[in-house]
């Protein structure tokens, strides 16, 4: 749920809209427009990805508190599923960004190469995230086991976005990559901003994951979110 529902009200939304003009220029073969259209999208919802994605990597053990501390779930397994969230935030961003580039094989009816890279994408998932997982689980206790299994997942989409821009890219005759990679590489530094002052501000709040306190999680999520908003667009 924090993880995919960034992604679903942003970047699925975004590419929504942009689905059309993609398929256009891909029938009348004006590949030029369609990479500027795939490079247009990345950058747009890169700038609302990563914020969000930064603020699940340093809110989401209070998300967890909020959303799963209710009935029988103990403090314990919220605060292991908002560390988990935590750890699949670092995902977001290629995960987002490899969806937009899905859609580029749509518009071009490459379906079969977005099947094949689908099989890379789960191929890879299971070569790093398995053995990470099994390297961990009889050393530490559960959770952090799961955050290894889960920073398997977010190594997996990083390779398959760096692999999946080459190929499309071969395929449509160039993709801008500078003036793609370097917006995003200015917003990763302030998304890099945004995390160091969060962190400093949820300090007093040291204690809030082991009190399983939800007003706590509460003043976690608006006061150190906003602040940390405030900061990403100051630095943007």
């Amino acid at each position: 749920l924090m993880f995919v529902l960034p992604h679903s009200v942003i970047t699925v939304s975004l590419v929504a809209a942009l689905l059309p003009r993609m398929s256009r220029a891909a029938h009348d073969r004006a590949f030029g427009d369609l990479a500027a259209d795939i490079s247009s999208g990345m950058r747009q919802a890169s700038a609302l990805i990563v914020p969000a994605a930064v603020g699940l990597i340093t809110l989401g053990t209070a998300a967890g508190i909020l959303l799963f501390q209710w009935g029988n779930t103990s403090v314990q397994s919220a605060v292991a599923t908002g560390r988990v969230a935590e750890v699949f935030a670092l995902g977001m961003l290629p995960f987002t960004l490899y969806y937009v580039i899905l859609r580029g094989w749509y518009a071009v009816e490459r379906t079969r190469t977005a099947f094949v890279m689908a099989i890379v994408l789960n191929g890879l998932n299971l070569a790093i995230a398995v053995p990470l997982y099994l390297a961990v689980v009889d050393r530490v206790d559960g959770p952090v086991a799961l955050g290894a299994l889960a920073l398997g997942y977010v190594a997996a989409y990083w390779i398959t976005l760096g692999i999946a821009w080459v190929v499309l890219s071969r395929q449509i005759g160039g993709l801008p990559t500078r003036s793609t990679v370097g917006p995003i590489g200015r917003m990763m530094l302030a998304g890099l901003a945004m995390f160091v002052v969060m962190t400093v501000a949820q300090l007093p709040l040291a204690g809030m994951a082991e009190s399983g306190s939800k007003l706590l999680a509460v003043v976690d999520i608006v006061v150190v979110g906003l602040l940390g908003l405030a900061v990403f667009v100051g630095a943007a």
